[in-house]
């Protein structure tokens, strides 16, 4: 017998229908006398409720289990471009209840796991939920709500209760038939006398309070003694609650004010009341995430961060898609290899997030000191360049000058002042440079040819 799942029995607030609750009444007794475990319930597959996915009308496990970790991992064999698939079937706890029961915080858990897998497009929330523990509820609803992928709600059979509100997290209801049903929205508590029953035990129970404390436990007191105007109080809040989130999910589709006191509506009357949005089967459902995705900008950040604080030991995406990344935690620069960026950086490319790689500092450094190394190379080229044209310029003047006509030294100078002077006395009255002696080379190949 889980613990978890009779303390959530026998505590707190629910909603959920009560013809359902009522049914489960010996279920209760048998446990509550130790006579049986609470069960594992299982989807028409025959296996125990988990998530899945659908492509083209093919259905996959979106996990499969890993004999060697003892944990389920990524199904490597799921196809791009499927249609997640949650199941949120029977009574709904917050905690998972015996054999791994999943409660609200592990369907938080493959949601946030479908936003965050590239393969999957958008979700289907698959409901066949008469409601369930009031406790977790909303929480659930509203991770359903902020989930940026495509999402829409199919009732096969019924939403009841928390079943609905789970629903209306999605902007689209449907019906997979016109027999299932939809409502019962409303809240309502129990309250247990366990009185009589010790009594018949031999124990008479005796509580005590001091006057510092003539408030504590007053409703369920009241309750007890036939007063339930303390209780009713404590509920009407969660009342209230539910049907706001009702509201700002349907919006103007509601056309009455009829659904808001508890009712149950079927079929087409759901429809036509605004509580559904039509009925369809389950590959229209696909179809219609698939229509959804292509209007829709696919968001792969961490979505965890909106769910993990619900709970400790809840999955976090995170670390499962950025294992290689996390590894590289707390250690040392110089412990981290090669290796270990290649798989990190793999896993940035799987998760389909362009225009970021990791780079080890020691990489980065090497590429600094080679750009400033060529830096330096690029200044001397451009010196050597200025060198050359400077030759090429002393070249073009001194071919100028061996293609101009020979001076006659016998002719008498221009203004008869100007004594004349020899290339001889020329050449000894200045010192040779570099490009000087360069010029004479060219000048000597030049009439030797």
């Amino acid at each position: 017998m889980s613990f978890r799942t009779l303390s959530a029995l026998l505590r707190g607030t629910w909603l959920i229908d009560r013809g359902f609750a009522e049914q489960q009444m010996p279920l209760l007794v048998s446990m509550l006398q130790g006579k049986l475990g609470a069960g594992t319930p299982i989807t028409g597959a025959g296996e125990t409720e988990r998530p899945f996915a659908l492509n083209n009308g093919v259905r996959y496990d979106v996990t499969v289990f890993d004999w060697r970790s003892g944990t389920y991992i990524a199904n490597p064999n799921l196809p791009d471009n499927s249609v997640g698939v949650i199941p949120i079937i029977g009574g709904v706890t917050k905690y998972d209840g015996d054999c791994g029961v999943p409660g609200t915080i592990s369907k938080m858990a493959w949601l946030a796991d479908f936003q965050n897998n590239p393969k999957i497009l958008g979700t289907i929330n698959f409901l066949d939920c008469p409601g369930g523990q009031a406790d977790g509820t909303p929480q659930f609803s509203e991770a359903i709500s902020e989930a940026p992928k495509p999402k829409i709600s199919l009732i096969n059979g019924g939403a009841y209760s928390a079943g609905y509100w789970f629903a209306c997290g999605a902007p689209e209801i449907y019906f997979g038939h016109e027999s299932d049903g939809a409502g019962s929205i409303g809240a309502y508590t129990t309250i247990m006398d366990f009185a009589g029953y010790f009594e018949q035990q031999g124990i008479k129970i005796h509580e005590i309070y001091p006057p510092e404390s003539a408030d504590k436990n007053l409703a369920y007191r009241n309750a007890l003694k036939g007063d339930y105007t303390l209780a009713s109080q404590g509920v009407s809040g969660l009342a209230l609650g539910f049907r706001s989130a009702v509201a700002d999910s349907r919006g103007d589709r509601l056309k009455s004010d009829d659904w808001n006191t508890g009712k149950v509506f079927n079929g087409q009357q759901a429809v036509d009341l605004g509580l559904v949005d039509g009925i369809i089967g389950i590959n229209d459902a696909e179809y219609r995430i698939r229509e959804l995705s292509k209007d829709s900008a696919r968001s792969l950040v961490s979505f965890s961060q909106s769910t993990k604080s619900q709970e400790n030991n809840m999955r976090n995406p995170f670390v499962d898609n950025f294992s290689a990344l996390t590894v590289m935690s707390g250690k040392k620069a110089d412990e981290i290899t090669p290796e270990m960026v290649a798989a990190a950086n793999a896993q940035i490319v799987a998760q389909n997030i362009p225009g970021v790689s990791l780079t080890l500092d020691s990489v980065i450094d090497q590429l600094s000191e080679g750009t400033g190394k060529v830096t330096e190379l690029e200044g001397k080229i451009t010196q050597q360049d200025a060198t050359i044209k400077e030759h090429v310029a002393t070249i073009a003047s001194l071919n100028k000058k061996l293609d101009a006509p020979a001076v006659d030294a016998s002719a008498p100078p221009v203004d008869g002042n100007v004594e004349s002077i020899s290339n001889t006395e020329t050449a000894s009255t200045f010192e040779k440079t570099s490009a000087d002696l360069e010029a004479e080379r060219i000048i000597a190949e030049r009439k030797n040819q």
